[in-house]
């Protein structure tokens, strides 16, 4: 890659970056059924709305009697705040809980409504007496619990299921939908909204959005992680820093060692080595051991390259101690009936007989200095 196209990249990369960040984050309408959201599933809308007719809304679990009605939108208490709700329910408050998995329903669901709006059906609720239709998709319909009365639905189940909860009372809705900012001004939701939440004279209204507020909390992300696994990871770094020590003390300093020198041998080993490793010429393996042997011997003694092989182990039958048979295993070759590897071993015997001038037995227990021949 050539500096041209290493500056483009760059360049591009820089581009990218600049247009980021001149357009910023990407906007935001808030998570679903926030009283602080604009965006179409928020609830801003409901909470002006319910101002605006004169009501009081603020925040958190009512402590007190002055709170009229409180909206529980998502039920994400935890034991204490849900046991104080649930003493100001049963002090005689009236709670509407939109949020069909929360334990103050005490009800099951029985399916969800079909089509984008829903028909009043039977009501058993006097205060929706003049809301007619509501408009949502998909709408759960909750089952009815002992002593409840319904609405939007009937005897088998129900969008509004209302039940007594020791000297209070508790609202069920199969959802929020209705409340959500994109519907709350279609059919009879704001209605709908206004007779369960406004049944007093500028009355106080706590919403239950969260109770429990994200990422707040003495635990760290730590903590997520069970203690085998911590214990684990604790294990991995001693073992981890052990083998470095080690290696450290195995590979530690550079040590200069000297050069490989390659030891004589004889010519026996010699033999077996390259029979093993020209396997199938056998006969030419020895020829060359022969070879070799014959010329380290014509030097030795001083002979002509062209001497005749037969004057040749005359000679040197003659100025050593071995045979004219034995000269002429230097001169002419082992015999040939043998094994090559016998052959090999004569070869190697002669060799220590000539140039070392003494004779050596062939005993595979005898130890004595092998030179080298090549």
């Amino acid at each position: 890659m050539n500096r041209r196209s290493i500056g483009q990249i760059a360049a591009a990369v820089i581009l990218l970056l600049a247009v980021a960040f001149l357009l910023g984050r990407p906007g935001s309408d808030g998570p679903p059924l926030d009283p602080e959201s604009v965006g179409e599933l928020g609830t801003l809308g409901l909470v002006e709305f319910l101002e605006q007719s004169g009501a009081t809304v603020q925040r958190g679990i009512p402590t007190d009697d002055d709170v009229d009605v409180a909206l529980v939108l998502t039920d994400r208490l935890n034991g204490g705040s849900r046991e104080q709700l649930l003493d100001w329910i049963q002090a005689g408050g009236h709670a509407v809980v939109t949020d069909t998995t929360s334990p103050l329903l005490a009800t099951g669901l029985r399916g969800t409504s079909s089509g984008e709006s829903l028909d009043r059906g039977t009501c058993e609720i006097e205060e929706l007496a003049d809301v007619t239709e509501l408009s949502g998709a998909a709408l759960a319909i909750l089952l009815p619990v002992p002593q409840s009365r319904v609405c939007f639905g009937s005897d088998a189940g129900a969008y509004v299921v209302q039940f007594p909860d020791g000297d209070g009372q508790v609202t069920g809705l199969g959802g929020a939908v209705p409340f959500v900012n994109r519907q709350l001004d279609k059919a009879d939701n704001s209605v709908l909204a206004g007779r369960l939440l406004l049944d007093a004279d500028e009355p106080t209204i706590s919403v239950i959005y969260s109770a429990v507020p994200q990422g707040v909390g003495q635990q760290s992300p730590l903590s997520l992680i069970g203690t085998n696994v911590r214990w684990y990871g604790v294990q991995l770094l001693v073992v981890t820093f052990i083998g470095l020590l080690w290696a450290l003390r195995r590979f530690g300093k550079v040590v200069r060692e000297p050069e490989v020198v390659e030891l004589p041998g004889s010519l026996s080993v010699r033999a077996t080595s390259e029979l093993h490793r020209r396997s199938n010429t056998p006969d030419r393996s020895l020829e060359t051991i022969r070879r070799a042997l014959y010329a380290k011997v014509r030097s030795e003694y001083r002979l002509p390259v062209e001497v005749d092989r037969q004057l040749a182990a005359t000679t040197i039958a003659e100025h050593s101690s071995i045979s004219i048979d034995d000269a002429m295993v230097i001169t002419h070759g082992a015999s040939a009936g043998s094994e090559p590897l016998d052959q090999a071993k004569e070869l190697d015997r002669v060799g220590r007989s000539v140039l070392v001038d003494e004779p050596l037995p062939i005993s595979p227990d005898t130890e004595q200095e092998e030179p080298n021949y090549v």
